[in-house]
């Protein structure tokens, strides 16, 4: 595949992705170019659980495992899939990885740094606006089930 190919690529799951299927064309723009494409092999390790959490993946092809471990305890709390987002919260917070996140077969994954998000959202404050707003709905949901 070219690299423009691989753009387009980009930009259609963008599209099909809730946290960025709102953004307009000109958000896409300025953002789309800023993902890195990263490919690893089944076993691989993408982001580990407490490891400073500075990029958010976006998975377009092949399946991951997110756990995480507890007391010498290891529990899986599901399986990422091509459209699926993961690193968001930590990037977005500025706090420690809470998953482990593992390839379970090969998979492409595009990366965005912290500081390319930054920039997007400096050039285009409704990205910003979106993933926060985005994250409040996930805090509200996540004290929603606490109380359950």
């Amino acid at each position: 595949m070219s690299a423009i190919d691989d753009r387009e690529q980009l930009r259609a799951l963008l599209a099909r992705t809730p946290l960025f299927r709102g953004l307009g064309a000109n958000e896409m723009d300025r953002l789309s170019p800023r993902f890195t494409l990263r490919e690893a092999p089944a076993g691989a390790v993408i982001v580990e659980q407490h490891a400073p959490g500075d990029e958010l993946f976006l998975v377009e092809a092949g399946e991951l495992a997110a756990s995480i471990s507890h007391d010498g305890a290891t529990a899986r709390l599901g399986v990422l899939r091509a459209g699926d987002v993961f690193g968001e919260m930590a990037l977005l917070r500025g706090t420690p990885r809470t998953a482990t996140v593992t390839a379970l077969t090969p998979v492409r994954l595009w990366a965005l740094s912290r500081a390319a998000l930054d920039e997007a959202m400096r050039q285009a404050p409704a990205i910003g606006a979106r993933l926060r707003a985005i994250m409040r709905r996930r805090d509200l949901a996540n004290a929603f089930r606490a109380l359950q």
